[in-house]
């Protein structure tokens, strides 16, 4: 790819990334892409002349580069916003929540004498309604009283209405059937009476009863010629002065009864009750002999005398029951008053008891306000102490952040430089390179980062030491594949002769995880009900090529169809599920893959480092000499990353219920109990690990009285591990030497004394691995092996300085080393015994060194 094609194709990718848009700073970062492209290929070449390591970089390398940056530069910002705008809100909260203290405390300090003036303006309203409630009392009882005398006198009305018309109900039937005969009388029923010449006895007597009735007096008439006797003349008398107006009549005779009987004197009563008595003025005998007229006079003649003596008996009991009612009315006057009385009596009770009522609720509110400002002011006490430390780590984290900003396109551009192209590379090479990197990035201007290594810029301390206990090996190299693995967008392909990565992938996702191998028929299979499972698939024992059919799965060519995402991997339609992972590793020490390959995976190195080496004997030789000092070791790592794991996880879940939190946060009981209970969680857990680090400490440092062991054995695997470059057959694991390590370190000689104890078995180790190495070397190599492993066993004592002998890559010694040996063509005999402990190299001058290189281009 030209320049002028990279700085075109950059520039376009550029254009979407919103914080990469200055001119400057575009033109700034197109040029460091391009000298990243073009850095990788010098050192690729450095590599291979170096190393005898291939690594391809092509056109899809760059393009890899600027989507890696763009997707850093998306993601990182992303997660960095997020992170401060939580940070800040937080500590928003804590400054509102510190303004609303002293609001909260001017309120309990307005509200409490107001409170003491309710409660005693209750106490008088107490007092009060006690001695209302006695006067009401007093009322009541003499209403009761009132009640009592008014009730009995209504009860005595009562009774004597109840006598009067039992007998009035005795004279009522005659009475009304008179009524009711009169009222069917027409006026010339009593003309055709009137009119009667002769009358007959019956018309006679019923006359007589009307003349005595209403009480007209008779005209006297002789009864003999002389004229000396008279009697009375009944029926001229009625012609004369009753029969005269036959309407004044009837209505005098239907109002007979109410006004004149209660008048009418006993004496016109008696004169009437012979007529009453005579037979022949029954109602049935006048009726024979006289007209319908006549018989209702008659009639009513005799009710009216009967009314008369009723209304004699009932006149009595009116009387009476004139005086009950007046005294019945005085009762009730009595009563309506002391009613009155108690009704004003109530009526004040009624609005103490209101007035009461209303001074209670407002004591209850002001009880309550008061209560809810001191459960508030314990809330903020508590939210205000339990974050306190973090409300300085978060002011502090917040700058950073902000600082972070700053360097972030620098940062992120060397970050996606490492993860498109330096997987393959061992750490002193990706070293050099970050370094040119850093060199460019200063001449162009671009801020950045002291140090630029993902180590450094892209590490999740969390992550890294759940990685370390899934048995990811803790140098700096394997942590820089993980991060470069996590953070790619094509699958991995591990690089892995000590099984190293194949471990950690296997602990990392334990029984979910598929392993298969490309010598199984039905790996392609086992592959395709992952992918529709989603479930992890590490495809192990790679060779020098990739089966084409997973071509389709490497380049991730996933369509629609039904509105479903598939992938077609051997001719199988399967649904793509996006949970899916593809790991692929390889026991090949230094595998050669074609470009075509290595543009479809992220190839990783995981060859073991010596620190990385050295850290897992020095557990072997720990566990093998003091075993329960070993297991406490790994138990307060997984304990020490398990809490630290859990502060971090309360710290993020904290963060996140300030975020949410709605109105005032003081309401959010939830909130604040889950804070106070983190604090003391977190300061539980914060003591412990202090004890536990604090104990680990004492464990590392009686650990590292064994580590010159370690280390002395870390460097004689490394003089194994790269004979593989003199002859290919020449291949040890390192499951191999680290049982040949723990062989020795149960058959050498046991002592009390540490530093005896590690001799001899340096000595023993050392002589057993020379003798099984040699055993399996060309008699030609033999003394070739010999040499290196001396040199390396001098170097690690400190006894020799490779740069005398101007090697400047110290892998490449064995290699250098085999080549002067070449040349000298030396036939070499297998030593019986190994011995550097008086070993010395004496400081060689440059002409020396020409000669024993042959060459100056070793130089």
């Amino acid at each position: 790819m030209c320049i002028r094609d990279s700085h075109s194709v950059a520039y376009n990718y550029f254009q979407d990334v919103e914080a990469v848009q200055d001119p400057t700073l575009v033109e700034g970062c197109i040029e460091m892409c391009v000298h990243i492209h073009q850095s990788v290929e010098a050192a690729s070449a450095r590599f291979l002349a170096e190393a005898r390591r291939y690594n391809y970089v092509t056109p899809t390398s760059y393009l890899e580069l600027l989507y890696c940056f763009k997707q850093l530069m998306d993601s990182e910002t992303k997660k960095n916003h997020t992170h401060r705008n939580r940070l800040l809100n937080g500590l928003d909260k804590l400054k509102q929540t510190e303004i609303q203290v002293s609001e909260l405390q001017d309120t309990l300090a307005q509200s409490q004498p107001i409170l003491v003036q309710k409660k005693e303006e209750i106490e008088r309203m107490v007092e009060q309604m006690v001695e209302e409630t006695a006067k009401a009392e007093e009322v009541k009882v003499t209403a009761m009283s009132e009640q009592r005398v008014a009730s009995a006198k209504q009860q005595e009305c009562a009774n004597f209405e109840a006598e009067s018309q039992a007998i009035l109900d005795e004279a009522m039937p005659a009475l009304e059937k008179s009524l009711e005969a009169l009222a069917n009388l027409q006026p010339q029923q009593l003309n055709e009476v009137a009119g009667y010449k002769v009358p007959t006895g019956g018309v006679r007597l019923t006359v007589t009863g009307l003349v005595i009735l209403f009480q007209v007096k008779p005209v006297m008439k002789a009864t003999d010629q002389m004229g000396g006797k008279k009697e009375p003349d009944y029926w001229q008398t009625a012609k004369d002065h009753i029969f005269t107006n036959m309407a004044q009549l009837m209505a005098n005779m239907k109002s007979f009864h109410k006004n004149v009987i209660p008048t009418i004197s006993e004496r016109v009563i008696n004169s009437l009750t012979p007529l009453i008595q005579d037979p022949a003025f029954e109602p049935e005998t006048v009726r024979k002999t006289a007209s319908v007229a006549c018989v209702a006079m008659c009639e009513w003649a005799h009710a009216m005398h009967k009314y008369y003596f009723v209304n004699k008996l009932v006149q009595p009991l009116k009387l009476s029951l004139a005086a009950a009612q007046a005294d019945s009315k005085v009762a009730e006057e009595k009563l309506a008053a002391a009613q009155a009385r108690l009704a004003e009596a109530e009526g004040r009770l009624a609005q103490l008891q209101a007035a009461k009522s209303k001074a209670e609720e407002d004591m209850r509110e002001l009880e309550e306000t008061v209560r809810n400002t001191e459960v508030k002011l314990r809330r903020a006490a508590m939210l205000i102490d339990g974050l306190a430390g973090e409300k300085k780590s978060w002011s502090a984290t917040v700058g950073q952040l902000k600082e972070r900003e700053k360097y972030l396109v620098g940062d992120m551009l060397c970050a996606a430089g490492q993860i498109a192209y330096l997987g393959a590379f061992t750490s002193v090479y990706r070293q050099d390179l970050v370094k040119m990197w850093n060199g460019q990035l200063e001449k162009s201007g671009i801020l950045h980062s002291d140090k630029l290594s993902v180590f450094d810029t892209m590490q999740d301390p969390v992550q890294t030491r759940q990685w370390n206990l899934n048995s990811l090996p803790a140098d700096t190299l394997s942590t820089e594949n993980a991060i470069i693995l996590t953070n790619a967008r094509r699958w991995p392909l591990m690089i892995d002769p000590q099984m190293q990565a194949n471990r950690w992938i296997r602990d990392t996702y334990g029984d979910s995880l598929e392993v298969v191998k490309p010598i199984n028929k039905d790996y392609i299979k086992k592959i395709e009900h992952c992918i529709r499972a989603g479930r992890p698939a590490l495809l192990e024992n790679v060779s020098g090529e990739i089966d084409p059919s997973l071509d389709p799965l490497l380049n991730r060519q996933t369509f629609f169809e039904g509105g479903q995402e598939m992938i077609r991997v051997s001719d199988n339609a399967i649904p793509w599920n996006k949970d899916f992972k593809f790991f692929m590793t390889t026991k090949l020490a230094n595998p050669h893959y074609i470009p075509e390959v290595m543009v479809k995976v992220t190839l990783l190195n995981f060859f073991i480092t010596p620190s990385g080496l050295e850290d897992q004997l020095l557990g072997v030789l720990v566990g093998r000499e003091r075993k329960e000092l070993e297991d406490q070791k790994v138990y307060f790592v997984q304990q020490n990353a398990a809490m630290r794991a859990q502060i971090e996880d309360i710290q993020r879940t904290i963060l996140k219920k300030l975020e949410e939190v709605k109105g005032d946060i003081l309401e959010d009981e939830s909130l604040i109990n889950y804070l106070d209970q983190s604090k003391t969680t977190t300061a539980d857990i914060t003591e412990k690990v202090a004890q536990a680090e604090e104990t680990e400490r004492e464990i590392d440092a009686t650990r590292e009285g064994y580590r010159s062991m370690a280390n002395h054995s870390s460097i004689l695997y490394f003089c194994c591990s790269q004979l593989s470059n003199v002859d290919p057959m020449y291949h040890y694991s390192l499951q191999w030497f680290v049982q040949l390590f723990i062989s020795s370190i149960d058959s050498a000689d046991k002592s009390e004394d540490l530093s005896e104890r590690l001799n001899t078995l340096k000595d023993y180790f050392t002589y057993s691995f020379y003798q099984n190495i040699s055993r399996s070397l060309f008699e030609k190599h033999k003394l070739l092996f010999s040499f290196v492993l001396c040199i390396r066993i001098l170097q690690g004592g400190g006894k020799v300085d490779l740069s005398l002998i101007h090697i400047s890559e110290p892998t490449r010694l064995l290699s250098i080393s085999y080549a002067v040996f070449c040349l000298k063509k030396k036939k070499n005999k297998e030593p019986n015994c190994l011995d550097t402990s008086n070993t010395t190299i004496k400081k060689h001058s440059p002409s020396h060194n020409e000669r024993l290189t042959g060459n100056k281009k070793h130089n």
